[in-house]
């Protein structure tokens, strides 16, 4: 599935390696999960790796010594945007419409989290379904991972259904969330009721989408 970037682990300190255009057959280590030093049969690099998540960039500077000794710089953009909440945690936006942020688990390790758009799986037209990714297992069988489905109500308010589990109940929050999450659920809510219960064919900005969602989805009391 190209339509999502690879979910995988953070890590204080791991290994790399690999076969590349400058360096060729090369080894090395990574350090606070974006940094590394690699050594290879046709030069060496530092680089900042972009850890492929959605408007991150990456650097590396390097010299390769085949054919001729040559340094080089490489610089790359991950396509999509992220937005950083006031509480520290971030939304990552692909290109193709899925959602990721980053969360620790009950161990304290930081994991990634995406939701696919899974639009076969509902036929509700107040309806929309996304799954939930931690693994590669996971994305290489869609229809198999957790299920989050988000319904729009009459009066407006959400509810969200995640695994079985809700977390938005008419328009009641009732689980503790971040506001990389919050914001997650509400631009899947924009793509719910602008690209399929009032598609007007007119692409819309994220920034447009937030400020013209005619629907108060949240109540002002949680639980």
């Amino acid at each position: 599935m190209a339509h999502v970037l690879p979910v995988r682990r953070y890590k204080a300190v791991y290994l790399t390696g690999g076969v590349g255009t400058h360096k060729l057959v090369y080894a090395g280590v990574g350090f606070s999960d974006k940094y590394e030093l690699e050594v290879g049969l046709g030069g060496a690099s530092l680089g900042k790796d972009s850890n492929n998540l959605p408007g991150e960039s990456g650097w590396e500077l390097g010299m390769r010594i085949v054919p001729l000794p040559l340094p080089y710089y490489r610089h790359h953009r991950v396509p999509g945007y992220q937005f950083t909440y006031a509480d520290k945690s971030t939304q990552y936006i692909t290109p193709n419409g899925s959602f990721m942020t980053i969360k620790a688990n009950a161990a304290g390790d930081k994991q990634r989290i995406a939701y696919v758009p899974d639009p076969a799986s509902t036929e509700t037209p107040n309806s929309i379904v996304y799954r939930r990714i931690q693994q590669q297992s996971e994305l290489e069988n869609l229809e198999q991972a957790p299920q989050r489905e988000l319904t729009l109500g009459p009066l407006g308010y959400l509810t969200v259904i995640e695994d079985g589990k809700t977390l938005v109940d008419d328009g009641l929050i009732r689980e503790p969330m971040t506001a990389a999450e919050l914001g997650i659920l509400t631009d899947q809510s924009g793509v719910l009721w602008f690209d399929r219960m009032r598609p007007a064919g007119d692409l819309k900005s994220l920034g447009a989408r937030r400020e013209e969602l005619p629907l108060p989805l949240y109540r002002a009391v949680h639980r």
